[in-house]
């Protein structure tokens, strides 16, 4: 409920119309910043940070910035950090995401943190679907490198390209070329029966 509330709170993708109130608009965002506060509860605090993350606004850096700096001790609600900044449509997206594998509170050897950085990257629309198949290549090799740690975790994030066929032939075609980057890669039992049924 209070996620809802708070995307109620925020203005839509488009510009206000004629009629529309604009302070009101412009006001928005900072609804959401406050929500994110740090005497708010985590709860709260995440439910307005998804309503902001399509929102290209300061508030929304600096809502990301207090959250982190908040809760940087609690491993578990830090993993929300991780996948809302992967999330977060932004130009340098993918270059984000590189820095946060990176992060010193990143575990790359727990589930949850790769599940947190790598599954919220492919739920960063513009980013892991880029027309020049940047995001299908950064994948396949972040499959293969968490492969040789966690089988199980990677042959779970390979059936990420398991719809390949349903996309535009551009996509079809760098999605192809992504599975057959891990078709090449030395990959355990678990990963390579689902390439195998990827690429069948």
């Amino acid at each position: 409920l209070t996620r809802v509330c708070c995307c109620y709170l925020m203005p839509p993708l488009a510009p206000p119309c004629a009629h529309a109130p604009r302070a009101a608009h412009a006001r928005a965002p900072r609804r959401g910043w406050r929500g994110t506060r740090p005497a708010r509860r985590a709860t709260w605090a995440r439910a307005a940070l998804r309503a902001l993350r399509p929102i290209d606004c300061p508030e929304r850096d600096q809502a990301l910035a207090a959250f982190h700096d908040r809760w940087q001790d609690k491993p578990v609600i830090l993993d929300s950090w991780f996948s809302l900044e992967a999330s977060t449509p932004r130009s340098d997206s993918l270059e984000r995401v590189r820095a946060l594998l990176l992060h010193p509170r990143f575990d790359p050897l727990a589930p949850n943190s790769l599940r947190a950085v790598l599954g919220g990257f492919t739920a960063n629309i513009s980013a892991f679907h880029a027309v020049d198949g940047s995001g299908y290549r950064f994948m396949a090799e972040q499959i293969a490198a968490v492969d040789a740690r966690n089988p199980i975790t990677a042959s779970r994030m390979a059936k990420v390209f398991s719809r390949w066929r349903s996309y535009g032939p551009e996509r079809q075609a760098a999605m192809r070329a992504a599975i057959e980057l891990l078709d090449g890669a030395p990959l355990s039992a678990n990963t390579s029966e689902v390439v195998a049924m990827l690429r069948s």
